[in-house]
């Protein structure tokens, strides 16, 4: 049953936008009790800071929702297999050929806004992204000349000429750019997980547990997803030995999430009410784990797949909040 889904592509959304509200919000409190105790000068100093925050903060989530759309199922290794794989090196006026990019526009339009935001906290992210970006440029560049050309299929009668002489630098912007697609991936990974570790100490000192929770939700929920898509990538057995504890503090976070979200629900009576999406959260947590355990029962990799749109559906709901 594993061999099903090796081939497939799952994407696990980054967690940035969580990190992100819960981490302004919190922000916003510390600049509010500043400013009511400090000179004028002192809070106008304050205020920069936070716009400075905030700019690095919109950046961070700008570059997320540019890599989750450009390695989603149907973004850059789709596109780029879509090509590679007619191998134009053999191909004839006989062959059914094209080149499409149509899945890039607006990833690549995410990532340039998020690159033209100032700051100097992400030089490595902004630099990786010039890479991408110029890649991903020289892509469309290459598609205005021959989108035409494929789709009016004129590369029958100059026996693929033109589509040949563009071949080498369509595959080489393919190649750099899910080059580059690999570094953002992993210097993204680093960055949220320093800005996540920061946000749930602070986070976890509040009066208001549910946003501690719904974070640390979040993270649990990511590695333990994470870390079975890439052992089923692989192709070797499962190892649940080595996730049987992420799923276990899983468990315990999101029982201490509903527990409070029905509690607070409890305590507000007629006034206001805790947001229904911690409890969605909650819930979509509480189906990873329930795809978990069926993958340990049956070893069907597809549970996996399951569980990455639960997951999803988590940050989706936590994005609410």
């Amino acid at each position: 049953m594993q061999e099903k889904n090796r081939g497939t592509a799952l994407s696990v959304l980054r967690q940035a936008a969580v990190v992100l509200l819960l981490g302004a919000g919190l922000a916003a409190c510390g600049d509010k009790e500043a400013s009511s105790s400090q000179a004028p000068a002192a809070g106008q100093q304050a205020e920069g800071a936070t716009t400075v925050a905030q700019d690095e903060g919109r950046k961070l989530a700008g570059y997320v929702t540019a890599f989750n759309a450009l390695s989603n199922e149907y973004g850059l290794k789709y596109q780029a297999a879509g090509y590679l794989r007619q191998d134009f090196s053999k191909a004839t006026a006989n062959s059914t050929l094209g080149f499409s990019v149509s899945n890039l526009a607006r990833p690549l339009e995410s990532l340039k806004q998020a690159r033209g935001i100032q700051g100097d906290r992400y030089q490595d992210l902004d630099a990786i992204a010039d890479r991408l970006i110029a890649a991903l440029d020289m892509l469309f560049a290459q598609h205005r000349e021959l989108d035409v050309y494929y789709s009016s299929n004129a590369y029958k009668d100059d026996g693929v000429a033109k589509g040949k002489a563009a071949d080498p630098a369509i595959r080489g912007a393919f190649e750099g750019a899910l080059a580059a697609l690999g570094e953002f991936d992993d210097a993204l990974g680093r960055h949220l997980d320093e800005r996540r570790q920061a946000d749930l100490e602070k986070l976890k000192s509040q009066d208001n547990k549910l946003p501690y929770y719904a974070l640390l939700n979040i993270q649990l929920g990511q590695d333990l997803v994470s870390t079975l898509v890439e052992q089923n990538t692989t192709g070797q057995p499962m190892v649940f030995e080595t996730t049987d504890g992420m799923a276990a503090q899983l468990q315990q976070a999101a029982t201490d999430l509903r527990n409070e979200y029905l509690r607070q629900k409890e305590a507000a009576g007629e006034g206001r009410k805790p947001a229904f999406a911690y409890d969605h959260l909650a819930g979509a947590m509480i189906d990873v784990l329930a795809y978990y355990r069926n993958l340990k029962q049956d070893g069907d990799a597809d549970r996996i797949g399951g569980m990455v749109d639960a997951y999803n559906r988590g940050v989706s709901s936590a994005n609410e909040l």
